[in-house]
């Protein structure tokens, strides 16, 4: 078939200057991006404004006007969508005006009338063209902070409008980053701010950029900076390090005065072999890259990556759930005492691994009148930056109980956190700074977390990081991880009986090793192996010697241990049948914790102090045989 023309529907006037039409043409969309671009500043100097307090009344009072329109609208929308649903199904009440039967001249011109309109409305329907419903404002979960005041300056109302929604947020939000360094202030100092940056679209562009680069971890010049920072400070501290100890031998290859050397070792003593085999520039390389203990993490940032790093036992998603997935969610409360108290958990579900922390006192995270939350997107944000060695070097966290917005006003928010790097600076020279915003989480909150109900202590032992060790060498470390739930699988149990533990695999037979009782009653618990085999690995990557292990015989295990900066609790539950977990002694968080982990730890100092005489007495004492640390016959 041939190919078909398409054909102008007005007649072509010779007489016109096509090279003035293009040119007013490139005006007009010059003109609508300098249009754009102020839209944005007075958007965001509103948003700005709706901060205070009487702003923040004015913005709500216009919101909810505006959604009671919309209800009235939709409603509307959706009575003329079942009044063409009813006549066609012939389920009209006998009443409506398509049905009268009578003779009365105004009336069948009604019917008439009534039949048409819905007719009409009903072929727009088919044809996709019918008025649809409009969209309220409302914050979506993973919407940027001026989505709902772009929705209502420009009213914006329709899903058509998500795109431009989507792009003055974006655009806001880059003008909030400009105004984060102190300028601009005002609607002429934001549009040239735009203008610099080369106006509204590549300010878009710039912002969806950072945006990605945020999510993913960093930007590559940031990366860049944080490395040559990095290599400088390693340099300075190795080259200041005392030498731990001194002797004469010839050395062929060297850098800067370094060599490396090849050593046997038996995890005591070491003795040197020989000039490792490696050029000058792995030499530099390994000097750059090498951390000396003088180079330490903040203690507020370390402690919180302590804590998130615990999140793999606890599953969910971090950020926007998808596909159904349960997300996690990092709360505060306040404890016994002025402390704060963290939980890493999921939230939506039933039953779930649930994590206990508390900072020392020497480990300043900041403190909450009340429950609170990070938002998923936040929380985000500070995974990237905490599981990244190298933005965690120079990042330090600094609470801020009275947090301000970008505008100078205080920010509907009772605690932030300023995630300060050292190595990065804004344009006004001052160290980059990243402030996550904690939300109050209320009695009818999404943010209804598992957490533990109660753990009523039938068992408790000092277990040595040794016993785990060998649990890991003996049964653990063939195993397979997988935690999907399956009815046909044979579960894990830990037992525990005058002063032994015993660990059973499946298909991998029995293993035991000796443990100090503190609360000593014989026990059984059964677990998913995976979940045994996950949670071994993370207690032994934590390099803690002793750990409290709390047995509840109504399906739950605790896991208590702390380190310099903090105490940290696991609470893994049991397994039921199918292959689920035991929801028993789980329900949601409330305002103060049910569980004092600390309680635990009390427990562990004070068994610590029990002689090597009275250990010995109890072990001569059980009706069992010391433990002997075997393999037993599957």
């Amino acid at each position: 078939m041939a190919e078909r023309k398409m054909k102008a529907k007005t007649v072509a006037n010779t007489t016109v200057n096509l090279d003035a039409m293009m040119a007013n043409a490139r005006n007009e969309l010059r003109t609508s991006k300098d249009r754009a671009m102020h839209a944005a500043a007075q958007c965001y100097m509103i948003w700005v404004e709706t901060q205070s307090t009487a702003g923040k009344a004015w913005f709500e009072k216009q919101v909810k006007h505006a959604n009671e329109v919309i209800d009235a609208y939709n409603k509307g929308v959706e009575k003329d969508r079942k009044e063409v649903r009813d006549y066609r199904a012939g389920a009209l009440d006998s009443k409506h005006d398509a049905l009268y039967e009578g003779n009365d001249a105004h009336a069948l011109q009604l019917k008439t009338d009534a039949i048409a309109r819905i007719n009409a409305l009903g072929k727009l329907i088919d044809e996709k063209r019918a008025p649809k419903k409009k969209v309220k404002i409302e914050k979506p979960k993973m919407a940027n902070e001026f989505t709902m005041v772009v929705k209502l300056v420009f009213g914006f109302d329709e899903s058509a409008d998500a795109s431009l929604v989507s792009r003055y947020a974006t655009v806001c939000e880059f003008i909030h980053g400009k105004c984060s360094s102190g300028t601009p202030v005002d609607v002429p100092s934001i549009v040239a701010e735009l203008e610099a940056a080369g106006g509204y679209e590549v300010s878009l562009r710039h912002q969806v950029k950072a945006k990605q680069a945020r999510k993913s971890g960093g930007n590559a010049e940031e990366v860049k900076t944080l490395t040559a920072k990095a290599k400088e400070e390693n340099e300075a501290a190795v080259k200041a390090m005392s030498p731990l100890s001194t002797f004469a031998i010839p050395v062929k290859t060297k850098a800067d005065g370094y060599a490396v050397f090849l050593a046997r070792t038996d995890g005591d003593t070491v003795e040197i072999v020989g000039e490792a085999p490696v050029t000058a520039a792995q030499i530099t390389k390994m000097v750059s890259s090498f951390e000396p203990p003088a180079i330490s993490a903040d203690p507020a940032a370390e402690f919180v990556r302590r804590v998130l790093n615990l999140g793999t036992l606890v599953g969910g998603f971090v950020g926007k759930p998808v596909d159904g997935k349960k997300e996690r969610k990092l709360v505060m409360r306040p404890g016994e005492g002025g402390k704060t108290l963290m939980l890493l958990s999921q939230q939506g579900g039933s039953a779930n691994v649930v994590v206990h922390a508390a900072p020392h006192e020497t480990t300043k995270i900041g403190t909450v009148p009340a429950m609170v939350a990070l938002p998923h997107e936040y929380l985000q944000v500070l995974t990237n930056r905490l599981d990244d060695p190298l933005y965690r070097r120079f990042t330090a966290l600094a609470p801020d109980a009275a947090p301000r917005n970008a505008g100078g006003a205080l920010a509907q928010s009772v605690l932030g956190w300023h995630l300060e790097n050292r190595a990065l600076v804004q344009a006004n020279g001052a160290q980059l700074k990243e402030t996550l915003f904690w939300s109050k989480v209320g009695p009818n909150s999404v943010y209804k977390t598992v957490d533990v109900e109660t753990v009523k202590v039938k068992t408790r032992l000092i277990v040595g990081r040794d016993a785990l060790l060998y649990f890991w060498e003996k049964v653990l470390s063939g195993a397979k991880s997988g935690k999907a739930p399956n009815k046909n699988a044979k579960t894990a149990t830990l037992k525990y009986e005058d002063g032994v533990l015993v660990l059973n695999m499946p298909a991998k037979g029995d293993v035991d090793h000796d443990v100090m009782p503190e609360v000593n009653a014989a026990i059984e618990l059964e677990f998913r192996p995976g979940d045994l085999i996950a949670l071994v690995e993370k207690l032994m990557g934590l390099m803690v010697d002793q750990f409290v292990f709390e047995f509840d015989e109504d399906g739950l295990l605790a896991v208590t241990w702390a380190d310099k900066l903090g105490t940290y609790s696991i609470f893994q539950p049991t397994v039921m049948e199918g292959g689920i977990l035991n929801p028993k002694r789980l329900a949601k968080a409330g305002p103060k914790p049910a569980v004092n982990i600390l309680a635990a730890l009390a427990a562990k100092n004070q068994a610590a102090t029990v002689s090597r005489v009275a250990a010995a007495q109890f072990a001569a004492a059980t009706t069992k045989r010391a433990p002997t640390k075997k393999i037993k016959a599957a």
